[in-house]
């Protein structure tokens, strides 16, 4: 692991060691296995025991994952309440009614969570009682089995009585087994590789439920489970957190954004020029008489990529929305320095994505190495006049994106020219009240990317630690940790 959880923990080296249907099933027709009605398993029937992993491995197609020899291993279908057997929701959702039935998709599931709260699809009361055994109680997971396959999340108890759609499969372990314990590992890489694998094959991605009764689970005790879980719960709280304290900080940063380009630092009086609010102080100045030069990124050839060039190339998709650049995912060319010398960019050049997603602005911040622009950036050299931090967090402000968004032309690929750009307005205040703002924006600034830095940090942890403690190499059996409340409701 990349970093080690805040509890010891013994490493144990190795030798250590089909049913479902609405319930008029005479007419439907299973969509997630190819159309075919499945045979239904009597209710009530005895589930098939768990077996010992006397061999210390689980198949998971291809491939095989140790586990602790004292580890049992069962399939989902064994493993499922049998009362409940697995299968997806409501196949045809019809319109949506007012103070229906909430129906759950897996457009719902946001970042591997299911908020609730959402505004649901809902349907109707004779739909969800056509629908009745797919119907949640809240605590059962649900897996996402078409499109986007292998999304896992468990239903909030607030959601006893909605539904589920087409896309979504329900399994609700049964006895002995913990559903957290059960969604981790069915999110582990190697659970995660297997239904790729199943999933694969057909114009839409799909996993079927055939597939989902048929897959291996390795079963630790009960006790294990919880702590694993809880050590695994306790870090996806974590990065919840911190998530939140991005989006707020960047709300928070959006309605600073608006009152700075509108009133300014110093809250001025205000007037409107050419549709635009800004203070009466402010200057208001086509681009071109606060820009030296301007010039679009060089076309060249593909063959001149080389993973060893002297020089990098910043992409539009080495940028992200605020104009943040990713150094590491620029690539190298080998290419002639005196061609393109007019084009190298110089720290603290504005760079303006100009074709697809147009109107991204960063300000170059220097590299190792020399870097030009992509063919679908405008590179512009900005005069003294203006600080050209004031005019990129300008643009990326809805303020000023919704100006430059107006400038763009075309359908579905839209383009930016350089001359619109040049002809194009802008507020320009002294350049002391430029300071002040770009410092009031870099602080947000700073704010959201050490929070994403503690974000990345915690999401490696995760990584590692699902590595480590969901296959055994990692046993917390005889460890001291808090088993949480929130775990143990679950099994």
């Amino acid at each position: 692991m990349s970093e080690d959880p805040d509890f010891d923990m013994e490493v144990v080296e190795d030798d250590e060691l089909d049913s479902y249907a609405p319930s008029d099933s005479s007419t439907e027709a299973d969509v997630s296995t190819g159309g075919e009605l499945e045979q239904e398993q009597p209710i009530g029937q005895e589930r098939p025991k768990t077996q010992t992993a006397d061999s210390g491995t689980v198949k998971l197609g291809p491939k095989e994952l140790s586990i602790p020899s004292v580890w049992n291993i069962t399939t989902f279908e064994e493993a499922n309440e049998s009362e409940k057997p697995i299968g997806y929701g409501v196949v045809k959702p019809g319109p949506h009614i007012e103070n229906g039935i909430p129906l759950i998709r897996i457009t719902d599931v946001v970042d591997g969570r299911l908020e609730v709260g959402q505004d649901f699809h809902r349907i109707s009361d004779e739909l969800d009682e056509q629908y009745s055994r797919s119907r949640l109680d809240g605590g059962e997971l649900l897996v996402s089995i078409q499109g986007t396959v292998g999304e896992v999340v468990v239903a909030p108890s607030e959601l006893d009585g909605a539904n589920i759609s087409r896309t979504l499969a329900r399994i609700t372990p049964g006895e002995g087994l913990n559903t957290y314990w059960v969604k981790y590992f069915l999110g582990s890489k190697e659970a995660q590789d297997y239904i790729e694998v199943v999933s694969s094959g057909s114009t839409r991605a799909s996993y079927n439920i055939g597939d989902i009764r048929k897959t291996k689970l390795p079963v630790p005790p009960l006790p294990e489970q919880r702590k694993i879980a809880s050590v695994l719960y306790a870090v996806d709280q974590a990065i919840q957190k911190t998530e939140s304290i991005i989006e707020q900080a960047k709300r928070v940063k959006r309605g600073a954004e608006r009152k700075l380009f509108r009133r300014g630092y110093y809250q001025h009086g205000v007037s409107e020029k050419r549709l635009t609010v800004l203070p009466t102080d402010w200057k208001f100045e086509p681009l071109e008489e606060h820009t030296q030069s301007s010039a679009f990124g060089p076309r060249f050839s593909g063959d001149l990529y080389d993973d060893d060039g002297n020089v990098a190339v910043l992409r539009t998709t080495d940028l992200d929305s605020q104009g943040r650049i990713t150094h590491e995912t620029m690539p190298r060319a080998a290419l002639d320095l005196q061609e393109i010398e007019d084009h190298i960019v110089e720290k603290g050049d504005l760079l303006i994505t100009r074709s697809g997603t147009t109107g991204i602005t960063t300000v170059w911040d220097g590299y190792r190495i020399p870097v030009i622009p992509g063919a679908f950036l405008i590179r512009f050299r900005m005069s003294q006049s203006v600080d050209p931090s004031f005019l990129k967090y300008y643009i990326n402000s809805d303020v000023g994106g919704r100006r430059v968004d107006r400038r763009a032309k075309g359908g579905v690929q839209k383009n930016l020219a350089g001359s619109d750009l040049l002809n194009m307005r802008f507020p320009i205040p002294p350049m002391e009240e430029q300071e002040e703002i770009v410092k009031v924006l870099d602080g947000f600034d700073a704010q959201i990317t050490q929070e994403k830095n503690l974000r990345d940090r915690l999401q490696s942890l995760k990584k590692g630690l699902m590595q480590d403690l969901l296959t055994g190499k990692v046993r917390t059996a005889d460890k001291a940790i808090d088993v949480l409340d929130e775990v143990v409701e679950h099994g």
